[in-house]
Formats: C-alpha cells, sequence, structure tokens
C-alpha cells in the first residue's frame, strides 16, 4: 500500500496516468473514469470532517481519493492491491 498525501501538491501516476494532487474531483474522474464507489463529505461527531472520496478499480490496483474538505483537490491518494483469487 502506498500513500501520498497532500498539501505538497505532488504527482502520483497511476496506471501511467499523471495524477496531480492539485486536480479537482471532476478532472480526476476525468482521467481515471467513472468512480466504482463515492461518498460524501461527512462530519463525524467524534473523528471529525472527512473530504469526499471516490474509489477506482484499476487493472492492477485500487485507488481510494480522498478529497480536501476546503478545496476541490485531491487530499489523499491510498493505492492498494486487489484481493487475488485462488483458482
Amino acid at each position: 500500500m502506498v500513500f501520498v498525501d497532500g498539501p505538497n501538491k505532488l504527482t502520483a501516476y497511476v496506471s501511467g496516468v499523471p495524477l496531480p494532487l492539485s486536480m479537482t474531483r471532476a478532472e480526476t474522474s476525468g482521467a481515471l473514469g467513472a468512480a466504482d464507489a463515492s461518498g460524501p463529505r461527512i462530519k463525524d461527531d467524534i473523528l471529525g470532517e472527512y473530504g469526499a472520496w471516490d474509489v477506482f478499480r484499476m487493472p492492477k490496483c485500487r485507488v481510494h481519493v480522498e478529497y480536501d474538505l476546503q478545496e476541490d483537490s485531491i487530499w489523499r491518494l491510498t493505492f492498494s492491491l486487489e484481493k487475488l483469487s485462488h483458482q
């Protein structure tokens, strides 16, 4: 699993597609396609506020994108391998 966090505004590469952390949610979907799952911005009484998020299933990994609370830009990318099926 790899984490890339803002506000350094780095660029991650997902299946060869550049994904600058300055990209908006709409730009992210434009670059990676429609999200496989999404969630709204929430405020938890104990844990505080979390930005909206999207999940994209790529050929070799799963990409979870969390968006910044103040700006419509990427705050955090989490990459994880899809579970391998036993054949």
